[in-house]
């Protein structure tokens, strides 16, 4: 699971009114005349072997805005509870995964290892059903727009109203009220969703957010990520440092990406030093969502052994975030900068490598000042993975409270 965050300004306002239309299309039968977001475009039951306690699992495919306007399609898996629903149908979760990466075989719906099963398994048998969208790009056209605000709540407001569409043709009563919970990058869009769930209609209610490790200010998460590096390196934590370093470039090569879909005219090179720029690309045809990886880590590795700093690695630059059409594109996809309607829960490990702990105390910070209610939650010692599984229960208590 990983993290990070964009759009440009020009694709953004013409996105937010293409969005501000999700009140409109289906009746909840099937697609409408006119093609409308949120729209069913098919459904079929699947199996995933790695998710215990679902009565039923669908694999829904379904229209959604497009990060540069217009309609594209995109995937989502219902899962449903065994028993008998409550009168009102089954307290409805989104399951918002961290990064699996940008390629089609990184989509959780054709594998869903690559997300986290159990949080599902724990939520199903919690009694919620769960919709977990793979996201705009992920085993669908175009590139994953990663980190990119409207294609994140685009990618989950629409499934919502997919999910309520389906649920006639199947037997799956779903209640109209939904929370969502999101790990790392699904932290991000989880309070993406939250900032434009108005734009769903008024009968379909966000209750509830919680955010784990969110990836949220991306200049600042890099800054602090940077000072921790060299202050490690200072009292001779080469690994420690190392590590962080690696985290730092392999997102780093998933923002680029996802940067050039929100403005293709941006010049990638001129982030990076020489040792990424040619392994940029490859992020969007890793077969196995793995390789990029291990190929990015060998790297940083064979660096530093061969006597290089840590701090001076040649990948992305310190001054990355300092051009105007970065920091537009920045500003454009900030998250916790408006109120939210719905409390939001936010989970953050103190030893987190991805995601500094300092910039989640400072979202936390501004999301208050915004007048957004917050309840932050510190683990000492938690990792970026070790608090999905260690506050798991509390977040189910936080989501039962509200749903």
């Amino acid at each position: 699971m990983r993290s990070l965050c964009f759009a440009s300004v020009a694709i953004q306002l013409v996105a937010s009114v293409l969005l501000a239309g999700c009140g409109g299309g289906s009746s909840g039968d099937g697609p409408s005349l006119v093609p409308a977001p949120g729209d069913l475009v098919a459904s079929s039951s699947t199996v995933v072997n790695s998710v215990t306690g679902a009565n039923s699992v669908l694999k829904l495919r379904y229209r959604m805005v497009a990060v540069g306007g217009g309609l594209t399609e995109a995937n989502a898996l219902l899962f449903a509870p065994g028993g008998t629903p409550p009168s009102d149908g089954w307290p409805l979760v989104v399951w918002a995964h961290g990064t699996t990466g940008i390629a089609d075989a990184c989509a959780p719906s054709r594998d869903f290892t690559l997300t986290d099963p159990n949080v599902v398994s724990a939520l199903l048998a919690a009694g919620f059903a769960v919709l977990a969208p793979d996201y705009e790009g992920l085993d669908a056209p175009g590139v994953h727009p990663y980190y990119i605000r409207t294609s994140h709540a685009n990618s989950v407001l629409q499934a919502v109203k997919a999910a309520q569409a389906v649920q006639a043709k199947n037997g799956v009563k779903l209640s109209k009220a939904w929370s969502i919970v999101g790990h790392s990058q699904g932290g991000n869009v989880a309070l993406g969703a939250a900032q434009y769930a108005d734009q769903l209609n008024p009968d379909l209610p966000l209750r509830a957010v919680a955010a784990l490790a969110p990836g949220s200010d991306l200049a600042l998460t890099t800054d602090f990520a940077l000072d921790t590096i060299d202050a490690l390196e200072a009292v001779g934590e080469i690994d420690r440092a190392a590590e962080i370093l690696f985290y730092l470039q392999f997102n780093g090569t998933f923002v680029a990406q996802g940067m050039r879909v929100a403005n293709p005219t941006l010049d990638l090179g001129r982030l990076f030093g020489e040792r990424m720029r040619p392994l940029l690309d490859a992020a969007l045809t890793d077969p196995d969502c793995n390789s990029l990886r291990n190929v990015v880590l060998a790297d940083v590795v064979a660096f530093v052994q061969s006597g290089g700093s840590v701090a001076s690695y040649p990948g992305l630059r310190r001054d990355w975030a300092a051009a105007s059409d970065v920091r537009l594109l920045l500003e454009a996809n900030r998250v916790g900068s408006e109120k939210l309607a719905p409390p939001v829960l936010l989970v953050q490990g103190s030893d987190d490598a991805q995601v500094p702990v300092a910039a989640t105390q400072a979202l936390a910070q501004t999301m208050l000042e915004k007048g957004s209610t917050v309840i932050m939650r510190e683990v000492p010692g938690g990792t970026h993975d070790s608090i999905v599984v260690d506050q798991l229960p509390e977040v189910i208590a936080f989501l039962k409270e509200r749903l």
